[in-house]
């Protein structure tokens, strides 16, 4: 029998031999074992080593050593452990079983220390008992994605055969303790194993498990050979598991010396408020344009992207101090010689990390990948997401420039089903995010099933953990948004991480901060109704001012209160079910910029309340709360602006709330324009969106009709000094069909051009144009097919324009107007434009679009 202790003497690991030779252990902590006796071996091509076994010798070390990581929940990482090797022999066969005991935790790995061509491993007989004090488990049902809520279950439910991801979260109430079930060091190294699951066997026991995609068969392995971590992270507290970062230890240092170009990021993403907001090019300007006025380090562009701009929008993002980043499926790369192509291609065009998806595979050859994109993005210099990926397993001290995984059903799957919901909100951080980065991508409320309350979502930005934090709401639904300056307020990297308050599927209050402004933020996310008591004892001495969002008493606004607090103040918070609450904390709160700067988020001339707007035709003013007073546009309502400085191109940019999208009719009594107005979605949800309009210096009444769609409920006007470029548009009724293409009018008039593709044609001549230049070229279609379409330019070689259907997502709506905006280049006076696809059909195209660039 042999016992390694860490180096506090508070948790041992026991290794002990049988009568044939077999091999198990024990863990224990203060004394008290968590395990049951757990066997322990490996079947491979070179030897069974699961019996039989001769004691050689061992090896003991002790590891004390502290690292940072650019990334990650705190600022240093102590790897501080007693290691133990014991080294056996089988049919003259080395086997090593090296064992680690930490303050935290227990691990062990197997390794067979010979040369050659390699081996091939059958099976693993690693198993998980624990004693009758471990009642509750957090299990996760196993899916390719491990998209999949954690279910909190006993073990009195027959789990024999259930297969089960990792991690998993085990419970002892008497004494308490936490045990987290997980591997390490499994990516990086060089493609010799799977990543592996766990699967039900006897009561209170878990065994180990391949992945299925390995179908049983042998894994191949390099020799010498090492398989991956496995551990049992062992805590008396939830915050004691969260600060924990075992799974780091036991990876290999960095391979990266200079990492100063690795930035963590709060990132914009359009991605989860429209399934094509990355085709167009204009939209991804105006969120580097919010990113910089309100704070934020980086715009995600996601599938739909074009070649024609990106290099464009690199160089925009860039020259305002903007990380871009884009989206590829791992399919596009999954080769070397793909990746390898693609990765210095993307580089080379300005982009700075990559978000990489559908791995949805825990292969031997999928774990290789993982290393092989990863080894030249840390040549090319670019960070890492991995997405729709396994979960992370501590390779982050490896590759630094590993910022973020999914592996978690987050947010996005609101677009198709009803959860998550606040009980798997208030799970995660103490299972998922414990174990690493989580791109969760939080902070989404204009959908209309939204099952948490608003300060809930706000609360997800500081309560969960991500080197790269995409943020799910729309820069139209931020700007608008009471929550806005918390998320300003949220650092991209803290320097530690306290659980204040918690219970996985509970509630969460989960502490952050910087060191050297003492900044705090405290994220507070609850699944039933409760009143937390919040004590500020963290706090060092002195005074401090806070900034405190909470949940109206219904879930569905915020209140902000603003507070004098020191070490000895404590807080009811009280939450509605669902709900949440946040605070930002500092020794004196410096107010926000005002949020102005250039291009879309220019200054705002002049403001127009609805509260001093006249209605029209039916149309009626409502009193919404406190001093907000609405116009719900039944009808029509004419709003008095101050006044623009100059004659010019303007943006009307109204807020209001609207179930459904809209459309309606402006005018200055000067001009008449017609406006597409989006949806903001959830009831009581307010967006800000606006349209181009010329407008005379001077003041001017702004008459507004509603057209079509649901009344909206408007609370104000801006005039915004946006600088919009001129467009000119075509609509499709100038255009010529052929090949079986038809104009089809609808009931209103509005003609679209249908049966194009498969032969089908239209082409669009004497299209004037005011200079030679490159040109925005905005199509706008009807949701439908799939279209890859072929835009030829003046007879020139036909540009790719991919105008994207209804998808699989179930977001966006048979019919609905969406956009493709490619960048061509452009004559002055007349010009010819057709669109074909020869081999795919097209959805129905309504109109055309120009705009000057540059």
């Amino acid at each position: 029998m042999w016992n390694i202790t860490s180096p506090n003497s508070t948790l041992s690991i026991t290794i002990k031999q049988n009568c044939d030779g077999a091999l198990s252990y024990t863990v224990s902590q203060r004394g008290i074992a968590v395990t049951e006796e757990c066997s322990l071996g490996i079947v491979t091509s070179v030897g069974s080593f699961t019996d039989g076994l001769e004691f050689v010798s061992l090896e003991t070390a002790v590891i004390d050593e502290t690292y940072s990581i650019p990334a990650g929940k705190k600022a240093v990482y102590v790897n501080r452990t007693n290691e133990t090797a014991l080294r056996f022999q089988k049919g003259g066969v080395p086997f090593i079983v090296r064992a680690r005991a930490y303050d935290e935790g227990a691990a062990f790995r197997y390794e067979i220390p010979l040369s050659g061509d390699g081996l091939e491993v059958e099976q693993e007989t690693t198993e998980f008992r624990f004693t009758e004090n471990i009642a509750t488990l957090w299990l996760q049902g196993w899916v390719a994605s491990y998209e999949a809520p954690y279910d909190k279950v006993g073990w009195g439910v027959n789990r024999t055969g259930q297969h089960y991801g990792m991690p998993a979260l085990l419970h002892g109430s008497d004494p308490e303790v936490f045990i987290m079930i997980n591997e390490a060091n499994v990516l990086n190294t060089n493609g010799s194993y799977c990543i592996s699951h766990l699967t039900g066997t006897a009561e209170r026991a878990l065994s180990l498990e391949f992945a299925p995609e390995e179908h049983g068969r042998p894994i191949p392995s390099p020799t010498p050979f090492q398989s991956p971590w496995r551990y049992l992270l062992v805590t008396n507290t939830l915050n004691d598991l969260v600060q924990a970062t075992l799974n780091y230890n036991l990876n290999p240092p960095s391979i990266i010396d200079d990492t100063s170009w690795i930035q963590p990021v709060r990132a914009l993403w359009a991605w989860w408020a429209s399934d094509y907001g990355a085709q167009l090019y204009s939209e991804a300007k105006r969120y580097v344009d919010f990113a910089v006025a309100m704070g934020f380090e980086a715009v995600v562009l996601d599938a739909g992207w074009d070649e024609t701009w990106i290099q464009d929008f690199c160089k925009y993002a860039h020259a305002r101090g903007v990380s871009p980043w884009l989206w590829t499926a791992m399919q596009h790369i999954d080769t070397f010689e793909k990746a390898n192509h693609y990765l210095p291609l993307w580089k080379s065009w300005g982009i700075d990390g990559v978000k990489i998806d559908f791995f949805e595979n825990d292969s031997r050859h999928t774990a290789s990948t993982y290393q092989m994109m990863a080894e030249i993005m840390k040549d090319q210099r670019l960070m890492i997401n991995f997405h729709g990926s396994t979960k992370p397993m501590g390779e982050g001290r490896t590759w630094p420039h590993f910022m973020t995984a999914e592996g978690i059903m987050g947010l996005e799957h609101y677009k198709w089903s009803g959860m998550p919901d606040a009980r798997h909100n208030c799970t995660v951080p103490f299972i998922r995010n414990a174990a690493g980065p989580m791109d969760y991508t939080p902070v989404g409320f204009s959908n209309a099933n939204r099952n948490t309350s608003l300060a809930h979502q706000m609360a997800l930005a500081a309560v969960f953990e991500s080197g790269c934090m995409h943020y799910s709401a729309s820069i139209f639904h931020m700007e608008a948004w009471e929550g806005l300056p918390f998320l300003r307020r949220v650092k991209a990297k803290y320097d530690g991480v306290r659980v204040l308050s918690g219970f996985p599927g509970d509630h969460a209050a989960i502490l952050r901060w910087v060191d050297a402004s003492q900044e705090y933020i405290v994220g507070i996310v609850a699944n039933a109704k409760r009143t937390l008591r919040l004590d500020f004892s963290f706090l060092p001495d002195g005074e401090f001012e806070a900034e405190y969002y909470a949940d109206n008493r219904h879930g569905n606004a915020l209140t902000l209160e603003k507070l004098k607090v020191n070490n000895t103040t404590s807080l009811d918070i009280a939450m509605p079910e669902h709900g949440g609450a946040g605070l930002y904390i500092a020794p004196k709160i410096a107010p926000l910029p005002d949020g102005e700067g250039n291009g879309y988020m220019g200054k705002t001339l002049c403001k127009a309340a609805a509260l001093d707007a006249r209605v029209l035709n039916g149309s009626e003013k409502a009193h919404l709360s406190g001093s907000t007073y609405a116009i719900i546009l039944h009808s029509a309502a004419e709003f008095i602006i101050d006044g623009v400085p100059s004659d010019g191109l303007y943006e009307l940019r109204f807020t209001y709330m609207s179930e459904e999208p809209w459309e309606a009719e402006i005018s200055d009594g000067r001009s008449t324009m017609s406006a597409y107005m989006m949806a903001s979605g959830a009831p009581g949800i307010s967006v800000a969106w606006g349209t181009a309009m010329p407008l005379a210096a001077g003041a001017s009444r702004i008459y507004v009709r509603r057209v079509s769609g649901k009344a909206p409920i408007i609370t104000s006007l801006r005039v915004v000094d946006s600088r919009p470029a001129q467009t000119l548009s075509i609509p499709v009724e100038l255009g010529i069909v052929s090949g079986g293409a038809q104009l089809i009018q609808n009931g209103a008039g509005a003609y679209t051009a249908a049966g194009l593709g498969l032969g089908g044609e239209i082409r669009f001549d004497n299209i004037f144009l005011p200079e030679d230049g490159r040109y925005l070229l905005r199509i706008e279609y009807e949701a439908g097919v799939d279209g890859r379409s072929l835009v030829s330019v003046n007879g020139g070689e036909p540009v790719r324009a991919n105008l994207g259907g209804i998808g699989v997502w179930g977001a966006t709506k048979r019919g609905e107007i969406l956009a493709r905006e490619i960048l061509i280049p452009m004559r002055k006076g007349g010009n010819a434009v057709s669109i074909s696809a020869p081999n795919a059909a097209l959805p129905h195209i309504t109109r055309l679009v120009f705009t000057r660039e540059g």
